[in-house]
């Protein structure tokens, strides 16, 4: 069915229609086989039928699809096996900012604007344990993408108070209750950043704390 179309739309003078059809068949396609080499023939054959249509806005939805396929693979990157895949997400945002400075109104354009805003998001997250030795600093594993630097700060904290505001605040309200505690410490943590669009890890350290209660809390503002 889809070869029929493929064939009834070839000599159309717009090949909106032909593009989202090959678009279809190249999926499909893909996602029923078996061969091992399977998404590098997709990427291929993306990257041919854009060549053959660059100078028709309808490109941007192929250029889009081969972007998508780039955070794919830049999604396998695993530093601690190899720098393989690593630029992926950077090819995929260079890639979706040339479609929406040549086509800003198409759909491609459009679609490349929410990947490039998905690439570009700023994230971070950590892990310590739940209960230190006293007076001693300590480790925590920080995890981020796109910061160069984060915010931290350390408040006393009244256990019994916070056990019921657990219960009865959650989300955003229950962050407002954190930011009204009083600073006990505040830092910066400086953060390597190599442009690459991935999420990193890095244990950094936490100063001594007497004995007591503590909220850690991290931010990419102040």
């Amino acid at each position: 069915i889809i070869q029929d179309l493929v064939a009834f739309h070839s000599k159309d003078e717009n090949p909106q229609a032909l593009i989202d059809v090959e678009l279809k068949r190249l999926k499909f396609v893909r996602n029923k086989s078996v061969s091992e080499i399977k998404d590098s023939l997709y990427l291929t054959a993306l990257q041919n039928l854009e060549k053959r249509f660059a100078a028709n806005a309808a490109s941007s939805e192929v250029n889009y699809e081969i972007a998508a396929m780039y955070v794919e693979k830049g999604n396998k990157y695993n530093p601690q096996q190899s720098e393989e895949n690593k630029w992926y997400k950077k090819h995929a945002l260079e890639l979706c900012e040339e479609v929406i400075k040549k086509y800003p109104e198409s759909d491609g354009a459009k679609n490349c604007a929410v990947l490039k805003s998905q690439i570009e998001e700023h994230s971070v997250d950590f892990i310590t344990e739940k209960v230190t030795t006293p007076n001693a600093p300590f480790r925590a594993l920080l995890t981020y993408k796109n910061l160069k630097t984060v915010y931290a700060r350390i408040a006393q904290m009244d256990i019994d108070k916070y056990n019921k505001s657990v219960e009865r605040y959650y989300g955003e309200d229950l962050m407002k209750q954190y930011l009204k505690l009083t600073s006990f410490k505040e830092w910066t943590v400086e953060l390597p950043e190599d442009g690459d669009y991935q999420t990193h890890s890095t244990e950094i350290k936490i100063p001594e704390l007497p004995l007591g209660h503590y909220l850690i809390l991290f931010g990419s503002e102040k």
